[in-house]
C-alpha cells in the first residue's frame, strides 16, 4: 500500500515538474504545440497508470474476510419469553475430537413461550481450509461445526443454565 502511494506521489511530483518546464520555455508555435501533444500524452499515461493503481488498490479491498455461519436452534419450552441466548461455538477436529478454537456469542433475540427459532452468527475462520463453509462435510475440512447454548436469559431478566448434552455439528452454513 506505502509503495501504491509513493508512486502516486512521485506520479503528481513529475506532472508538476513537466508542466512547469513547459511553461518556462520559449520556442516556435510548432515546437510549443510539440511539447504540448508530449504533455497530453504524459497526462494520459500518467492518468492511466493511476486507474491501474485504483483499481489494484480496489481489488484488495473487495476481498472479503473469511467466515462460517454457525447456527444453533432454541426452542423455548419455559413459560416466559427469551430476551437473550449466550452460545459457543467450536471448531472441533474431526479426527481427534479436540477444540481448535472456540467462539463465545450472545444473540439478543425475543423468542415467545412455545416458539422454536433458528439463530444465526457469522464468525471468522481462524486458518484457511479449517472448515468448508459451502460443504462442511468435504473430506478436506478437518474441523466440525459444534454450537452449545450455555445461558438463556429471560425478559424479566432471569436467567437458565441448560445441562450440558451432546451437540449436534450444524449442517447449514454457507459463506
Amino acid at each position: 500500500m506505502k509503495s501504491n502511494l509513493y508512486k502516486l506521489a512521485l506520479i503528481i511530483g513529475l506532472s508538476f515538474a513537466a508542466i512547469s518546464s513547459a511553461q518556462a520555455q520559449i520556442g516556435s508555435p510548432s515546437q510549443r504545440e510539440a511539447q504540448r501533444q508530449r504533455q497530453e500524452q504524459e497526462m494520459h499515461d500518467r492518468r492511466t497508470e493511476i486507474d491501474d493503481l485504483h483499481a489494484e488498490g480496489a481489488a484488495g479491498r473487495t476481498l472479503a474476510p473469511r467466515t462460517f455461519k454457525a447456527s444453533v436452534v432454541v426452542n423455548n419450552s419455559s413459560a416466559k419469553a427469551i430476551a437473550s441466548v449466550n452460545w459457543t461455538v467450536s471448531l472441533v477436529d474431526r479426527e481427534s475430537g479436540e477444540t481448535i478454537r472456540s467462539y463465545d456469542v450472545t444473540t439478543r433475540s425475543r423468542i415467545a413461550p412455545g416458539k422454536k427459532k433458528t439463530l444465526d452468527k457469522r464468525l471468522p475462520l481462524p486458518r484457511y481450509g479449517l472448515v468448508n463453509a459451502r460443504n462442511p462435510q468435504s473430506p478436506g475440512t478437518i474441523a466440525k461445526i459444534v454450537p452449545v447454548i450455555t445461558r438463556v436469559t429471560y425478559e424479566d431478566g432471569s436467567f437458565h443454565t441448560p445441562e450440558p448434552e451432546q451437540p449436534e455439528e450444524t449442517e447449514r452454513q454457507t459463506q
